[in-house]
C-alpha cells in the first residue's frame, strides 16, 4: 500500500493487514508520507513493515531477495510463515533499522541540496542573462550613437530598456 497523508492512520495498517491475510502474501508493507510521535522512518504494526517513501527500496530489496530465496528452497508456506516472523523480527531491530534510518536521512538531505543546488543555479543563470543582455544593449546604443556622429547628428541620451526575463522550461509542480 501507498499513501500520500500528513498522518499514519491506523486503518492504513489495519488495511495493508487485511490485505496480507487475503492475498495470503508473506510480508505486508505501507508506504506512506505521513508521520507520528517515534517515526523516524521504519516501524512495525501488527505485523505490517511501515516505511517512508526514501527508505522504500532499500526495504524491499532486502525483503525481495529473501523471499526470492525461500521460494527457490521450496519452502513450505508454514515455514514461509515463520521465517517471514523472523526476518520482519530483523527489520525492525537497531541492526537494520538503524541504517535503514540513516539512508532515509540521507537521502532527505541529499533532495534538498539537490532543490537548493537548481535555485542556485536558475539565480546564477538569470544574472548572466541579465549581464548578456546590458552587454548587447551598449553595444547597440554605442553603435547606433556612432553612426548619429558619423552623420553629424547628436548621439542620444542613454536609457535603460527593462531586461528581457530568462526563459526556461516551465517549473514542474510537485505532487
Amino acid at each position: 500500500e501507498c499513501k500520500r497523508t500528513p498522518a499514519i492512520p491506523a486503518v492504513h495498517v489495519q488495511q495493508a493487514f487485511r490485505s496480507k491475510q487475503t492475498r495470503e502474501a508473506d510480508v505486508a508493507i505501507l508506504v506512506t508520507t505521513g508521520q507520528r510521535k517515534k517515526f523516524t522512518g521504519l516501524d512495525e504494526e501488527n505485523g505490517v513493515l511501515i516505511v517512508s517513501p526514501l527508505g522504500v527500496i532499500p526495504l524491499v530489496g532486502l525483503l525481495r531477495t529473501h523471499l526470492i530465496e525461500m521460494l527457490k528452497a521450496k519452502i513450505s508456506k508454514e515455514k514461509r510463515a515463520e521465517i517471514a516472523q523472523q526476518l520482519l523480527k530483523y527489520v525492525t531491530s537497531p541492526q537494520f533499522k538503524n541504517p535503514i534510518e540513516e539512508i532515509i536521512t540521507r537521502t532527505g538531505e541529499l533532495a534538498n541540496l539537490m532543490k537548493q543546488e537548481a535555485q542556485d543555479h536558475v539565480r546564477m543563470w538569470e544574472t548572466r542573462w541579465g549581464h548578456y543582455q546590458r552587454i548587447k544593449w551598449d553595444s547597440s546604443q554605442v553603435q547606433d550613437n556612432l553612426q548619429l556622429v558619423l552623420h553629424g547628428k547628436e548621439p542620444l541620451p542613454l536609457s535603460y530598456p527593462k531586461p528581457e526575463p530568462l526563459r526556461l522550461l516551465p517549473p514542474t509542480k510537485e505532487k
